[in-house]
């Protein structure tokens, strides 16, 4: 999931006469994608450290690694960007 996501699918899905799955994925990017970025600001912003300082911060054991996996991700994503 991407930048596409957010402006080439929604502009072929209506191109091709899917005005009300695009209205409800719009919808639901909303309703999911806001309170998701909410909580990563709040939890940024209440500890003051990077992702998987955050994490550790917040709980033990697995946290620790879904930080490094935050850390990859946004690694390969930004890869990603890079090549194409």
């Amino acid at each position: 999931m991407g930048l596409g996501n957010i402006w080439r699918f929604p502009y072929q899905v209506g191109e091709q006469g899917g005005a009300a799955f695009l209205f409800i994925y719009l919808l639901l990017i909303v309703m999911v994608g806001f309170p998701v970025i909410l909580v990563e600001f709040v939890v940024g912003r209440n500890t003051e450290r990077n992702p998987v300082g955050a994490l550790k911060r917040i709980g033990t054991g697995a946290w620790t690694k879904i930080g490094w996996v935050f850390v990859t991700a946004g690694f390969i994503i930004l890869s990603y960007y890079h090549l194409f």
